[in-house]
This record gives C-alpha cells, sequence and structure tokens, in this order.
C-alpha cells in the first residue's frame, strides 16, 4: 500500500503503537535500569522498540499525526496543540479529523480490508 509517497508493507499480524510521549529517553533508561518498569521491559524485549526523531514544532498533537500519516506537520495540517479560534476567542485543540489534511496510515490499510 503506498500513502503520502511512501510504500507500507501489508502487516503480517496485528500491530499496536504505543508512544510514551513528553520524556527524555534517559527517563526510560533510568526505569529498565532500576527495573521498575518490568512490563515495558518485556514489551520493548519481545516487541519493537525504537527513539524517534521528533518533528518540529515539538508538541503532541503534531509528533502524533507525524507518526500515524508518516507525513511532517507541513503536510498533515496539525500544527500545534491547540489555536484560538478567532470569532470566539476560545482555545480548539487540534484533534479534529476536519483539520486533518492526509489519511491516516490506519485508516488506508483498513480501507484496503485490514
Amino acid at each position: 500500500m503506498e500513502l503520502n509517497g511512501i510504500s507500507y508493507s501489508w502487516p503480517r499480524k496485528p500491530l499496536a503503537v504505543v508512544c510514551i510521549d513528553g520524556g527524555d529517553p534517559e527517563y526510560l533508561e533510568t526505569g529498565l535500569r532500576d527495573t521498575i518498569i518490568p512490563n515495558i521491559a518485556r514489551f520493548m524485549k519481545e516487541g519493537f522498540y525504537q527513539v524517534a526523531q521528533g518533528s518540529m514544532p515539538s508538541f503532541t498533537c503534531p509528533n502524533n499525526m507525524s507518526i500515524v500519516t508518516g507525513t511532517e506537520p507541513e503536510i498533515h495540517g496539525i500544527s500545534g496543540n491547540f489555536y484560538i479560534d478567532p470569532e470566539s476567542g476560545e482555545p480548539v485543540v487540534m484533534t479534529g479529523p476536519e483539520l486533518l489534511r492526509s489519511c491516516s496510515i490506519m485508516s488506508e490499510f483498513s480501507r484496503e480490508g485490514a
């Protein structure tokens, strides 16, 4: 399957993505070294583990959307965690699907029958 110019292999088995957000990898390394996170240690040992390079801006919403779309914020359209609505003056969290300008990897696999 191809999405946003990237080819993805069809998964051989179900997949779950877990993001640990908002911390330096050293926190995780300390927890592993001190054996205080045994379930995460097992997950890392038996699954896949990678420290990712975040996209800019370094906020949760843009980075999560970069993970699920495989693109940068300039393509998927989520540029921050929130914006101020010019009419109401209220903050709007940037999680609504109407703000996303790119399909997600999961939605495309689902459309293909996964």
